[in-house]
């Protein structure tokens, strides 16, 4: 089901799709978009706790993310990453985005997600016949279609795919969210704190200590894209001892500070209509 806010004069479309029941805890989320006459700028793509899929309806997307240079991509699979892309527009961007779990990766993508990890890479180089399904959605008139056409390719991946993260892994991804120390999480799986760090790595290609911090920082995001809220304010509600500590949590992760990001960013702050 997709919720549709349609394009009128001043107004973006914005589409919030609920996933397949079978694909949920592996779609995160899935959005389309298609924003016009915005200023031409550079959004940031910011780091957050789920591989990030992005498939362009019309032109390619101009992205850097390592080295000087942008680069077009008809396609982006992006793993886990510390650090922002850096993505540059002319102002309009058409497309459809999903957020896919970690603990995914290996029944729809075949790989660890730490294969992915600090990277980001056409969708084809890890799954060769994508781009007939990228290329009939490029093709499809309506919102459902495309979705539909993205859903029945995923769904075949997951149908078809040999076996999952074990439960111990996927119960420690799960506390590292919520838990009060990685001792603390090794404790209630029942392993060493080493062993913790060790499989966590080869699996997902950061240390226990990330999951809760990107989540937090991706609060922080998505309240500081309101500008009606002080960043005072945001810091709060995201989980922040206060408005410096956020401050520096944002230079980490996206080398900008929040004040600068929302006086330079025209995409995701910009306003939007709620859809019921």
């Amino acid at each position: 089901m997709s919720v549709i806010a349609p394009i009128v004069a001043g107004v973006d479309e914005f589409v919030d799709h609920r996933p397949h029941p079978l694909l949920r805890g592996l779609v995160v989320a899935a959005h389309g978009y298609r924003i016009v006459g915005a200023a031409p700028g550079v959004h940031l793509g910011m780091p957050s706790s789920t591989l990030t899929v992005v498939i362009p309806l019309d032109e390619p997307l101009i992205m850097r993310q390592h080295g000087p240079t942008p680069r077009p991509f008809d396609t982006v699979l992006a793993g886990l990453h510390i650090g922002a892309a850096h993505i540059h527009h002319e102002g309009r961007q058409f497309g459809i985005q999903l957020q896919l779990a970690p603990l995914a990766a290996r029944l729809l993508l075949g790989l660890p997600a730490r294969e992915l990890a600090d990277v980001s890479v056409p969708i084809a180089e890890v799954l060769p016949d994508a781009d007939r399904t990228v290329d009939r959605m490029r093709c499809a008139a309506t919102w459902p279609q495309r979705f539909a056409l993205l859903e029945t390719a995923l769904l075949d991946r997951a149908a078809s795919a040999p076996g999952a993260v074990d439960r111990d892994l996927r119960h420690a991804w799960d506390l590292c969210h919520t838990a009060a120390s990685i001792g603390a999480v090794a404790a209630e799986v029942g392993w060493s704190t080493r062993t913790l760090q060790k499989r966590f790595r080869a699996e997902f290609g950061i240390s226990p200590a990330e999951p809760a911090r990107l989540d937090r920082f991706h609060r922080s995001v998505h309240l500081a894209s309101d500008p009606s809220r002080s960043l005072a304010e945001v810091a709060v509600l995201a989980g922040y001892s206060d408005q410096p500590h956020m401050t520096r949590s944002w230079s980490r992760f996206a080398d900008i500070t929040p004040a600068r990001w929302r006086a330079v960013e025209t995409l995701t702050t910009r306003d939007r209509v709620a859809v019921e």
